[in-house]
């Protein structure tokens, strides 16, 4: 029983710290290469100096028995040499092995744990990144599965039964008491307003108000229209874009620069994606346009309306996607990206 207990006290505490094990190893690395650098800065500075002075001891007591072995030679060519060349080869070796030696009993803790810190960061930036690219290819995937779960709504309810599921739009009645200009009387006006839960925006979801070039404040109508035309042309040079199976593609920053807006990081590797074989792919470029102070979506934006969401029905990282599904990656979209 207590070796149960024991297991199980320790498969919870692994499972409730593993998600930081990747920046602990990082942590510990970072902190074992510092030490190891601050060590080796110590020890260069109190030991090394000796080592260095005994070799040069070492090697100049070689260089003047050398010295006197050639002046006797020069007096005495043929005697018997007392000091040979392979005796002084021997003795130089014999000087830099021992040094070398201690050098390395110096160096070799400072050294180890700087190693071992190297290993560590980089073993835990693998995890990370392996945890990351897991993570990229689930988000991926769970993406791809609910597009086509909006494409089934979008083909068999419409348009706006997919706007009020994915945004939870609800519309309200509005009774409000106005004065007339005119006549100062007062009248009760009764108006339609749509409501939608913003915490279902999506990441590319952008605000279409007056700070945009495009925006006309006093042409609700044409600034609908400005967006549902630029719809059409997204999809129709996304499509242009594919080619025999390949698919096509559209980036997130082409669209918003084309609507005016500035492009944003992710944007680059953003975007949308044409299937030309795959039915249950949502081959079009939708702009859901949200308004929350307006009942019908043509009324999409005047003066009194406080702002305006743009939100596009990206697909997400369609360069993970395409080497998901075994495409190469554009020549342009990898030289963005």
């Amino acid at each position: 029983m207590f070796l149960k207990d024991v297991s199980n006290f320790f498969s919870r505490t692994y499972l409730v710290t593993k998600p930081y094990i990747p920046t602990g190893m990082v942590v510990v690395g970072i902190g074992l290469m510092t030490v190891g650098a601050i060590r080796a800065c110590m020890k260069t500075a109190r030991n090394l100096e000796p080592v260095l002075d005994n070799h040069q001891k070492q090697i100049d007591a070689i260089a003047e028995k050398w010295a006197r072995e050639q002046v006797r030679f020069e007096n005495d060519p043929m005697g018997v040499p007392e000091y040979s060349e392979e005796i002084k080869t021997q003795e130089s070796m014999t000087v830099y092995g021992g040094t070398i030696r201690e050098l390395v009993k110096t160096f070799a803790e400072p050294v180890l744990e700087f190693t071992a810190g190297a290993l560590l960061v980089a073993t835990g930036f693998g995890l990370q990144y392996a945890a990351y690219g897991a993570a990229v290819a689930y988000g991926t995937k769970l993406n791809n599965q609910f597009n086509r779960y909006r494409q089934r709504v979008i083909s068999t309810e419409g348009t706006e039964a997919d706007k009020k599921y994915m945004y939870g739009v609800k519309k309200e009645t509005v009774v409000e008491t106005v004065v007339d200009p005119e006549t100062g009387e007062e009248q009760v006006v009764t108006s339609e307003v749509e409501s939608y839960d913003t915490d279902n925006l999506s990441m590319y979801s952008f605000v279409f108000d007056e700070t945009n070039m495009n925006f006309d404040i006093r042409n609700p109508r044409g600034n609908l229209l400005f967006v549902k035309r630029r719809e059409q042309v997204w999809t129709d040079k996304m499509i242009a874009r594919s080619s025999g199976d390949s698919p096509g593609w559209i980036t997130l920053n082409e669209m918003l620069i084309d609507s005016g807006f500035n492009p944003v990081k992710e944007g680059y590797r953003a975007g949308k994606l044409y299937f030309p074989n795959d039915p249950t792919w949502d081959n079009r470029v939708r702009v859901a346009i949200l308004d929350t102070a307006f009942s019908r979506e043509e009324r999409l934006s005047n003066g009194e309306a406080p702002s305006t969401v743009l939100d596009w029905n990206c697909d997400g990282d369609i360069l993970a996607i395409m080497e998901e599904r075994g495409y190469g990656w554009p020549s342009i979209l990898t030289a963005a990206g």
